[in-house]
């Protein structure tokens, strides 16, 4: 069998993604509609430049696509030089967008009718954890099609789940980005709330971080010290039109650094509390 993988969609998360399967000796044939992103990939040892999608899938066994949303994942698999047109029968693709699940059972629905089976493998991370090869995988489709796949995962992420079948993979991601815009709204309210009211922003960061509490949290512990710094370079790409862009929260720090008392450990900040006085979380 033809142990060539190929790769479509080689921006912020595609190309470290392709570089880590480069680095792990899979043989990659890849294409981007970027004639840039394509050169500097063509640069990569163990890396091959193709023409379209198309050519990618009649070279490989195995596709992966990491896309920006419904209208590209459409043309990359179903237009006229796309991965339907090239794919013959036996050929796994996997599909990393985060896009509908309307989109991922059309695709699912044209390429079964070649005998090529369709994985959606939506995931979970930005570009930190595509470089050092941490993603989570959530994985949607004929569970057969998982041991095709399942050894590239572990090659660019530390950890995937089959969550049921066609575009399901889909369904999970969308309902779990609902979740983390709610949880993003709340920490950027928060530090709207510390700036207004006159609390060091930095200080009520050191101590969501090291309390204990049930504020603290993924996105608070990768974002909140990004926001206060003024830190808004994007970890993915953002599909068109582009995003506004936001200034910094208007706040200066005092010129004398507000006291702060740590135990011996350092864990958490010291304080007298009332015999009555419960823990707020």
């Amino acid at each position: 069998m033809n142990d060539t993988v190929g790769f479509i969609g080689l921006g912020t998360m595609g190309m470290p993604m392709a570089a880590n399967l480069a680095k792990a000796g899979i043989t990659l044939v890849v294409h981007d509609t970027s004639p840039g992103a394509l050169t500097a990939a063509g640069k990569v040892a163990g890396i091959t430049a193709a023409t379209s999608a198309a050519d990618v899938a009649a070279r490989a066994s195995v596709v992966f696509t990491c896309l920006p949303n419904d209208d590209i994942v459409r043309a990359a698999y179903l237009d006229a030089g796309g991965i339907a047109s090239g794919g013959k029968a036996g050929l796994v693709t996997c599909d990393c967008s985060t896009v509908s699940p309307e989109a991922t059972l059309e695709v699912n629905r044209a390429l079964a009718a070649k005998g090529i089976t369709h994985m959606d493998t939506p995931m979970l991370g930005s570009q930190p954890q595509a470089v050092s090869g941490e993603i989570f995988f959530i994985v949607g489709g004929e569970e057969a099609g998982l041991e095709r796949i399942a050894p590239l995962l572990e090659i660019m992420g530390k950890m995937h789940m089959h969550v049921g079948g066609p575009a399901m993979g889909n369904r999970v991601k969308l309902i779990h980005n609902g979740l983390g815009a709610v949880t993003a709204v709340a920490v950027a309210e928060a530090l709207a709330v510390c700036v207004q009211s006159g609390v060091d922003p930095y200080t009520f960061y050191d101590v969501v971080r090291s309390g204990g509490g049930m504020a603290f949290g993924t996105y608070f512990d990768r974002r909140a010290k990004r926001i206060l710094d003024g830190e808004f370079s994007p970890a993915w790409r953002w599909p068109s039109p582009a995003p506004r862009r936001y200034r910094p929260l208007s706040w200066k720090r005092p010129s004398a650094p507000t006291t702060r008392r740590w135990t011996a450990a350092g864990a958490r900040r010291t304080s007298r509390r009332s015999p009555t006085s419960s823990r707020s979380e």
